[in-house]
């Protein structure tokens, strides 16, 4: 069963937005609708917010050297931001359209696990709903 509420729960805990708030780049209709476009408008606030939320945790000096645990996710994330920007330049017809697929379902499981370490590293509780 495809869950588009789930998912956007998903993106608002990583995203560190209200649960349940409507109209976001995270709402559950993007995934319903399947606009690759705002997909990557979704993917591009994902990098960016990942960025800031890295930038708030202390590497120590070998995370930081190349191949490190830092420099591995600033790759990462630039590679997201690329990825964005290619779907965003999509027009929306239906051929460019990715609604109610499965793979979401995946991403979004791998969002909260994201959202739920950095939560933990940030030494932060549970999000409030």
């Amino acid at each position: 069963m495809y869950d588009a509420v789930s998912i956007e729960y998903a993106f608002a805990h990583l995203l560190e937005k209200p649960i349940g708030a409507r109209g976001g780049v995270h709402d559950a209709d993007v995934f319903r609708y399947g606009s690759v476009k705002g997909l990557g408008q979704l993917l591009d606030a994902t990098a960016d917010h990942l960025s800031k939320r890295i930038s708030r945790i202390q590497f120590a000096p070998i995370e930081s050297q190349a191949g490190g645990a830092k420099a591995q996710l600033e790759a990462s994330i630039r590679g997201l931001k690329a990825i964005a920007k290619e779907m965003m330049q999509k027009q929306d017809a239906d051929k460019n359209r990715e609604s109610e697929d499965y793979h979401w379902l995946i991403i979004g499981d791998l969002v909260q696990t994201i959202a739920s370490l950095l939560n933990h590293v940030e030494g932060k509780g549970a999000p409030r709903a």
